[in-house]
């Protein structure tokens, strides 16, 4: 197999850097999925209200536009019918604190809400608490926070905790999770909204979600805010966003799904290519293999071994690469797709927000996923050897022997 160690070197980095394609592929379809799930829950009776100009939900960051006056907010809660729940939130960024992927650190989070209603994230998915407790109504005015398990991770924090947001110490209470396992959203800070508006002296909220009590009653409290807030504010229904990006995401999942097979068709091409290359190179050996005795079967076996071998050792380079660079094989494979939508709705923050990188993506690679890959590799290996071991047994001795 390494008679020839360049050219083995060679196959094995390029099986490598497809079955690291493959994987990557495959992370970004599990965490579109996760996305898509988050939004069909919520489109049907959700709607969001910010300052005209702003992008802070389902997978932005906040900030993108001027806080809302306090004022607003009671606007919402008192003139407006058919709402069950309102859900303030203040988003603020930190620099510093968080994971470093991809050569870009991910910016811890902080969010303040109103702890006697449900906790929403701004980046899709709802909390999970992994440890201690939530929020609730008796916390409205304490300097008390919840913390992803990222954010407790990557800066050692406990339960008991205390942490600085703002220009003020909290205690932690709890560790939490997101349904939709999004490292950004695990990277944050959640406080009482009054703990938050303190801290960081909040004119009001960045974004306001509004749910509303039955879906066809959406559209006309829609209008109903639109009327009473002004073009100074932008009110939207998450459903009269849902088409636009269910295209934006089909078009990521399908690109996706074609990256999957042309990763593997390409792999099997290039395994069935060199072995061929083998195998001729080899015709007069086989011819010898033959005439001494040598059975089909341990041809066979020996041809089988080589590609095994070679395909197995593509799966190591391959994690290997998925490791080291997930995060920059992920923006060259979704640059070309992305166009605002996702990074604005979905999840995923484009390549023109945050420097290029989508960090938001899950790239905890699981043991069932390493040994399906492993099992694909080694499927590659012998779908790759089949024609070439077809050839090397149908030879006749004589025939090989004479060739040259």
């Amino acid at each position: 197999m390494f008679r020839k160690k360049a050219r083995s070197i060679f196959v094995i980095l390029i099986i490598g850097f497809c079955i690291a394609i493959f994987v990557t592929e495959y992370e970004v379809n599990e965490n579109i999925g996760d996305r898509l799930n988050f939004v069909s829950q919520n489109a049907d009776t959700l709607i969001t209200v910010q300052s005209a100009g702003g992008y802070g939900g389902f997978g932005g960051f906040g900030g993108g536009a001027s806080p809302m006056n306090e004022s607003v907010l009671g606007l919402v809660t008192t003139h407006v019918g058919n709402v069950v729940a309102v859900q303030p939130i203040i988003t603020e960024r930190i620099s510093g604190g968080g994971e470093s992927q991809g050569g870009f650190t991910m910016p811890v989070i902080v969010q303040g809400e109103d702890p006697s209603q449900t906790l929403m994230l701004n980046f899709g998915g709802t909390v999970s608490i992994t440890q201690g407790r939530s929020l609730d109504s008796g916390d409205v005015n304490s300097a008390v926070a919840i913390v992803g398990t990222e954010y407790a991770s990557d800066n050692s924090v406990g339960i008991g905790s205390q942490i600085t947001v703002g220009n003020d110490s909290v205690a932690v209470v709890g560790i939490y999770t997101t349904s939709t396992g999004s490292d950004f959203g695990t990277n944050g800070v959640i406080v009482p909204y009054n703990t938050a508006m303190k801290a960081y002296a909040a004119p009001g909220p960045s974004i306001i979600y509004v749910t509303v009590n039955y879906a066809g009653n959406v559209d006309a409290t829609v209008s109903q805010l639109q009327t009473i807030l002004g073009s100074s504010y932008n009110v939207v229904s998450l459903s009269s966003v849902e088409s636009q990006l269910q295209n934006s995401i089909n078009s990521i999942a399908q690109s996706s799904e074609d990256g999957l097979y042309v990763a593997l068709i390409t792999a099997a091409a290039v395994m069935m290519f060199v072995m061929i290359l083998i195998t001729r190179e080899r015709t007069r050996e086989i011819g010898v293999l033959k005439a001494i005795g040598f059975k089909n079967r341990a041809i066979v076996i020996q041809f089988f071994t080589e590609s095994v071998v070679l395909a197995i050792l593509g799966f190591v380079v391959g994690i290997v690469l998925y490791v080291v660079a997930g995060q920059e094989l992920t923006n060259v494979l979704l640059s070309s797709t992305s166009s605002g939508g996702p990074g604005r709705f979905g999840g995923f923050a484009g390549p023109g927000r945050m420097g290029g990188t989508y960090g938001s993506l899950n790239f905890n690679l699981s043991p069932e996923m390493m040994a399906t890959t492993l099992v694909l590799a080694i499927a590659l290996g012998i779908i790759g050897s089949l024609y070439p071991i077809i050839r090397a047994v149908s030879l006749k001795p004589a025939e090989a022997l004479r060739y040259d």
